[in-house]
């Protein structure tokens, strides 16, 4: 290579260089005011991702489905499930709002009625006092099946 092919060569390697240059400045430009956006009514409260419309019209809540699977309060649970875990009345759970969902099962079976775990919790607790005062019924109940099914085993055998 000559002197002016070398030239050449160093003159379109700086030319490159302030391209690649002036297009980071654009895109760190575009970041900067993208990340000032305006927040619209369907951004999730957390990170600002676009949130669940399902979630926002049966929660009102804001919420994202990838803050929705790192938050174990915004669980869901289907009615069976939350009636066991929370020992809360049907009567209670058809106050609380639901998700209605198709019937894994059988489509043509009655909806899913899934409830927020925040919901059950908040209500568990209004109930039931606290988490022992839970767990203390909890062990009532057991306690009084044990008994239950005593007497039953003695009548049976006797």
């Amino acid at each position: 290579m000559d002197a002016e092919q070398k030239q050449r060569i160093a003159a379109n390697k700086a030319a490159a260089l302030a391209k690649l240059a002036a297009k980071k400045k654009r895109k760190s430009d575009q970041e900067k005011t993208q990340s000032k956006k305006p927040r619209t009514a369907d951004d999730c409260d957390t990170c600002g991702a676009l949130a669940d419309a399902a979630f926002r019209t049966a929660f009102s809540i804001q919420t994202c489905n990838a803050c929705r699977r790192r938050d174990p309060s915004l669980d869901l649970l289907n009615a069976t499930d939350a009636a066991r875990t929370y020992l809360l009345p049907q009567a209670t759970l058809k106050c609380l709002p639901t998700l209605e969902r198709e019937n894994p099962r059988q489509p043509t079976w009655t909806p899913m009625r899934l409830f927020l775990r925040r919901h059950l919790v908040d209500h568990a607790n209004r109930r039931w006092g606290d988490e022992a005062g839970l767990e203390a019924e909890r062990e009532r109940r057991a306690a009084a099946k044990v008994k239950r099914d005593d007497a039953k085993a003695k009548d049976f055998f006797s």
